[in-house]
């Protein structure tokens, strides 16, 4: 062994441990899993240079790391031996160039490990790839655990005897697999990139991994972002039982501290939250576990639903619609991804067959012809598809098969190793294949359409009873339209449209009121359950509301009172909140109307009399009586005469726009 060439210098470390525990930390790229303690490793004037260069490795460049460890760091530790490990002295004597190989290798391995950027750092089970030492590992676990014990003369598991013994005993025991064994591997590694790794690879990676990623990525929300998140999570361990944790921001202690958190602010908002998320997790274990019966989308497809035809091909499923009256995507989905899995199983002549999704993207031009998939849309796995291409795809195969055509076949399939070769279809496969139509999608049963069904069967039935005795109503035997079909509708009713049979002993016992702000008629729906709505019972009599107009009322002197008491004008009061605006016109004479839009005010400044302003009162005081009193024949009668006296009215209005216009037609 070496020693140092000054007294005052430190001792060498020993070589035994440089030849022994040569690799780097646990997930680095040399050998080594586990190294021994540094103190054992660099000496006192070589960890004070290793520390001094952390921040300048830093910030140097990717690209020029290394150099910086070459030019920069190498030559002050090599001075600290006094130029032991020279070029000249190394090629004197092989063992101190062996000795410095290790060192040397050594140096780098600790800038990796140290002064390695924290957000750079790779992290087990975040990003890192799965290869096939990753299954390997897996599969293969207590295998190699048994041939490291025999090797390291049954030391513990993860002592550095054991460890010092570990990569040997894994390559003995990769050394003896099969060729079999080893394209299993590589299926379950396609498997593990697509749909993820196994319940125990998840269990370990989050038992030994899981907490760390969880505050990196809050730290990296925070820091990069500014996001304040509080993160639930549940997993199951390596024996099965649910663990669930969380994370939040202000755990890290990285904003404010006059900032409180969630739960110092909301604690019985966050323990209610927090005791729900339990029971959902243990729900989602019964599920798994086939205790309980998951809740399936709606109109959603299974594989047992898909039927054949006579020679055992597939038909494609007819549309599967939804409460809407429309085929969803979950299910367009499953059908094209169901459909597709039993063609190329028969494709194979190997029943149980699936369709090697990433495979077929990068060869689907080989694999299927132009006229069985929509030639904009890209061959891929169905769960990365759009609404509007699996539409597309299944349109194209269900008219297809309406025809009586093949509606999809694949033209080529994979042999072992991902070879191309021709499908082994039965000879009669395709052989009288049946035309199968496709059903018109079903009218949408929407909210709106129960609506408008009621209320026009209760207007039919409202209209056709006018005539009938309203004190056959008003006694509770019901009317004739009872005896029409029976109709049950579900939708939300309010007292300003429609009225439910509940409704009709209230309303012939009080009079109606006019709705105001103050008095609210609409009422909160979820204060009840909805009613079932049957077929409304007649109404006594329909309502006349006050028509509406744009502009102001003008009188008339040719006028006549709507009844014998209203002959005599009563005195005259200002009624501004009782002021009833005349209906809109529906235009029945352009030119008078287009007068009286621009001479309109003229026309009421100078024929607005003391009589018209007081047959006015009297026809608005006739028509809210109308309005608001009881529904008699007398009062039938009066609305009568009402509407009567305004249509005259709004016809002498304009016979004396008429005449204003043609005379000024004659001025000019």
């Amino acid at each position: 062994m070496p020693t140092n060439a000054s007294p005052d210098a430190d001792p060498l470390p020993s070589t035994a441990n440089a030849t022994t525990h040569n690799g780097p930390r646990n997930g680095q790229t040399a050998e080594g899993d586990f190294p021994p303690e540094e103190s054992n490793i660099w000496t006192t004037k070589e960890m004070r240079v290793l520390k001094k260069h952390v921040q300048p490795y830093k910030d140097t460049s990717k690209s020029s790391k290394a150099d910086y460890i070459q030019n920069t760091v190498i030559p002050e530790l090599q001075a600290t031996w006094d130029h032991r490990y020279s070029r000249r002295a190394r090629k004197e004597d092989k063992q101190l160039h062996k000795e410095w190989k290790v060192k040397k290798h050594r140096i780098f391995n600790w800038f990796r490990n140290h002064a390695s950027n924290r957000i750079g750092v790779k992290l087990e089970g975040l990003n890192s790839r799965i290869t096939f030492q990753t299954v390997f590992r897996e599969e293969k676990s207590a295998e190699i655990d048994s041939e490291v014990a025999l090797l390291s003369g049954n030391a513990a598991r993860g002592s550095k005897d054991w460890m010092k013994f570990y990569q040997q005993g894994r390559k003995q025991v990769e050394a003896r697999l099969t060729q079999e064994e080893r394209d299993r591997f590589m299926e379950i590694l396609e498997e593990w990139n697509k749909k993820g790794v196994s319940k125990s690879m998840k269990a370990k990676t989050a038992a030994r991994q899981g907490r760390k990623i969880l505050r990196q990525m809050e730290k990296l929300k925070w820091q990069r972002m500014g996001m304040r998140s509080i993160t639930f999570e549940g997993h199951y361990d390596i024996e099965g039982k649910i663990e669930y944790s969380m994370t939040q921001t202000s755990d890290l202690a990285l904003d404010d501290v006059r900032i409180p958190s969630f739960g110092q602010l909301f604690p019985s908002e966050l323990a209610a939250f927090r005791r729900a998320f339990v029971q959902y997790l243990v729900h989602i274990s019964e599920i798994e576990k086939g205790v309980a019966n998951p809740a399936l989308p709606d109109a959603s497809f299974h594989e047992k639903s898909l039927k054949f035809s006579s020679n055992g091909f597939p038909i494609v499923p007819s549309p599967i619609y939804g409460s809407t009256g429309r085929e969803v995507a979950y299910a367009q989905k499953s059908i094209i991804r169901i459909y597709m899995n039993k063609v190329y199983a028969l494709a194979k002549d190997r029943p149980g067959s699936s369709v090697p999704w990433d495979a077929l993207e990068r060869r689907s031009a080989e694999m299927i012809d132009p006229e069985y998939w929509p030639s904009s849309i890209p061959v891929t796995d169905p769960s990365r598809l759009r609404l509007e291409s699996t539409s597309a795809i299944l349109k194209l195969w269900r008219d297809r098969q309406a025809q009586g055509d093949i509606p999809f076949k694949f033209s080529k399939v994979f042999g072992n190793g991902y070879d191309i070769m021709e499908p082994l279809y039965p000879s009669n496969l395709f052989d009288g294949l049946e035309a199968h139509p496709i059903p018109p999608p079903p009218a949408a049963i929407t909210k709106r359409r129960l609506r408008q069904k009621a209320i026009r069967l209760q207007t039919q039935s409202s209209s056709d009873s006018e005539s009938s005795n309203l004190s056959e109503f008003d006694n509770g035997r019901g009317s004739p339209a009872s005896a029409m079909p029976r109709t049950t509708a579900r939708f939300e009713v309010t007292p300003e449209t429609d009225e439910t049979p509940t409704d009709a002993p209230s309303r012939s016992s009080e009079p109606p009121s006019l709705p105001s702000r103050s008095s609210p008629t609409i009422v909160n729906p979820s204060s009840s359950p909805t009613p079932e709505v049957e077929e409304a019972p007649p109404k006594p009599a329909r309502k006349i509301m006050p028509r509406k107009r744009t502009k102001p009322y003008v009188g008339t002197a040719e006028m006549d009172g709507p009844d014998e008491e209203s002959s005599v004008p009563a005195p005259v009061k200002p009624k501004p909140t009782r002021r009833i605006q005349p209906r809109k016109k529906t235009k029945p004479y352009s030119d008078p109307l287009d007068t009286v839009e621009e001479s309109g005010v003229q026309t009421g400044t100078t024929q607005d009399t003391d009589n018209t302003r007081a047959g006015r009162d009297v026809t608005c005081d006739a028509f809210v009586e109308t309005v608001t009193s009881p529904d008699t024949d007398e009062t039938r009668a009066r609305r009568n005469v009402t509407s009567d006296a305004l249509a005259l009215q709004e016809a002498s209005l304009l016979v004396v726009a008429g005449k204003r216009q043609r005379k000024k037609t004659l001025k000019a």
